[in-house]
């Protein structure tokens, strides 16, 4: 890349990025005829796919959570992508390509630098475990495969060195009280105010349940347990290829995502096993990948972590109701948000153990 060449802010408003996108796009079905290129648009970037890659093309947006509001931000965010993304998924990220030229008349690695993309080897999304999951062909050593990958991954990963608030008891309790803060608003609006109550007792049991494994938290941190890891590995960031689990879509943005306890890591994939209505598959990976690591302990702190995930997914969710304006998809999505405090209360509430042992002569029932 020339990146003396970058001349920042050249392209900043939204607007400008846009026509980019579209003219770029034309010229990859010119060059690529006659196979159309898909582009897909999320609130964060836009993705053009052709027959055999994926570009991805940040939006110039500053956030609450993320910052790609200049060029030069962007290059460094998708330079992290690439770097956080290879060590799962080196197979699919391949490298930070520039396009430039003119707005209408793009090229990659031409003059001067417009913008930069995250260029990848395009894979089948029908092999993403979520879909495989709602269709019914996710079995069981998919699920193995995935244990094996996450374990291998974390025990990898080096212990992080920086001095810092990420995975303290401390750390975690501002993180929870924000979303409680964030989501006691959003349920105080009128028609969601039903689950406010439900709200309240599920954050009572949260901090409870917290201070209870509060010594246990600050003593993984000082034993090296939070590293940087993957930061969203739900089932819509794995993909399954060649028999092999592939986790892609780290969290490049936002450092204090993915500095995480390597328990609270695998949290993502538990919880969205449990929320997709296989509980099986979620204790089926809990136990293979301990198998894997011999990490039994941090297993004691799964419940703090994946009720944790849930309620994100619940304030996520509750968000996506205030956009809709069809009552009955309005009526389902609340559901959908309903069902993930209902999973973080049961993942708080069902953490007692108990040992039954039976004693007597063979065949006396026992």
């Amino acid at each position: 890349m020339t990146g003396d060449s970058v001349h920042a802010g050249m392209l900043s408003p939204l607007t400008d990025q846009a026509e980019l996108v579209s003219a770029w796009r034309q010229t990859l079905d010119d060059h690529e005829s006659p196979f159309l290129s898909e582009l897909a648009e999320t609130h964060v970037s836009w993705i053009l796919l052709t027959r055999e890659k994926a570009y991805k093309i940040k939006k110039a947006l500053k956030l609450d959570f993320l910052d790609f509001s200049d060029l030069s931000s962007r290059r460094f965010y998708c330079e992290e992508e690439i770097r956080l993304n290879k060590r799962t998924a080196p197979g699919i990220y391949q490298e930070v390509v520039a396009i430039g030229g003119s707005i209408a008349a793009p090229r990659i690695n031409a003059e001067p630098v417009l913008e930069y993309a995250v260029q990848m080897k395009r894979f089948p999304r029908e092999n993403e475990m979520s879909r495989m999951l709602h269709d019914g062909r996710l079995e069981a050593g998919h699920i193995d495969s995935l244990a094996e990958k996450v374990a291998d991954f974390h025990q990898r990963l080096p212990p992080l060195e920086m001095e810092g608030e990420y995975g303290t008891y401390d750390f975690i309790h501002l993180g929870l009280r924000n979303n409680y803060a964030e989501l006691r608003a959003l349920f105080s609006l009128p028609g969601m105010e039903r689950e406010l109550p439900r709200l309240i007792a599920l954050q009572t049991l949260h901090f409870a349940v917290l201070e209870e494994k509060k010594h246990l938290i600050d003593e993984r941190h000082a034993n090296g347990f939070i590293r940087e890891c993957h930061g969203d590995l739900h089932m819509g960031n794995i993909v399954m290829l060649d028999d092999e689990a592939i986790p892609f879509d780290s969290i490049e943005f936002a450092p204090d995502f993915r500095c995480v306890d390597v328990m609270c890591d695998l949290a993502f994939a538990f919880t969205d096993l449990l929320h997709f209505g296989r509980p099986d598959y979620a204790w089926r990976l809990l136990n293979r990948y301990l198998e894997e690591t011999g990490d039994y302990q941090g297993a004691c702190l799964l419940d703090i972590y994946g009720a944790s995930h849930a309620l994100v997914r619940a304030k996520v969710t509750a968000l996506r109701c205030l956009q809709i304006t069809e009552e009955d998809e309005r009526d389902t999505c609340l559901e959908e948000s309903r069902e993930y405090l209902d999973l973080a209360y049961r993942m708080l509430e069902d953490r007692n153990a108990g040992l039954m042992i039976t004693c007597g002569l063979p065949g006396a029932g026992k």
